[in-house]
């Protein structure tokens, strides 16, 4: 089930945005568009690149409130919470992804470092996780059926180092695409808020 998952997100987060960057890079596709609608929209003002940035990170913040039905359980740097401090957490994580998608948009230098911290955070709050608590006890805590559980038990792959792999797997195609978007964060460029 999990293998699906992540499947599902590397298609929505990897293969999406690629697609619609080599579709909508092309000049003949942008010479069809600028010839059919010549009103300039808001994307316009944002380099396509950092513009796919800017839809990871409301698709990002769009995920994490998926959490809202799960109990708000979040791994959190060695422990799982769950319940109000989980709301009051998710509540942060979401607006942090918010506000850095509107940095992002207006290319501020401070929101790309942001996008490193977060990315960096991230998967050193997963390692560190389940590096101390069993992967099954966040499927409990995020409140799933004793008969859930029992399958994904089943599982030999759900385990800790696992997950630890793809966190790091995952992280590094996200690590090359935000050092391919720094050139266009350099303090040189003009604030566009």
């Amino acid at each position: 089930m999990l293998v699906v998952v992540y499947l599902i997100l590397a298609f929505f987060y990897l293969v999406i945005p690629a697609v619609g960057i080599l579709f909508y890079g092309n000049r003949n596709v942008r010479a069809t568009f600028e010839q059919r609608d010549g009103a300039s929209s808001w994307t316009e003002g944002c380099p396509l690149p950092v513009l796919v940035l800017v839809m990871m990170l409301l698709l990002g913040a769009l995920s994490l409130m998926m959490l809202c039905f799960m109990n708000f359980a979040l791994l959190f740097f060695g422990i799982i919470i769950s319940g109000w401090a989980g709301a009051v957490v998710l509540l942060g994580a979401i607006g942090t992804c918010l506000w850095l998608a509107q940095g992002v948009y207006h290319l501020k230098t401070s929101a790309w470092w942001g996008v490193l911290v977060l990315l960096f955070l991230g998967v050193v709050s997963q390692l560190l996780t389940y590096s101390r608590i069993d992967v099954m006890d966040y499927y409990v805590e995020m409140g799933y059926s004793d008969r859930m559980l029992l399958q994904l038990n089943n599982m030999e792959w759900i385990n800790a180092t696992s997950f630890n792999v793809l966190a790091v797997i995952y992280s590094i195609p996200a690590l090359i695409f935000l050092l391919f978007l720094n050139p266009y964060f350099k303090t040189n460029v003009p604030d566009r808020s």
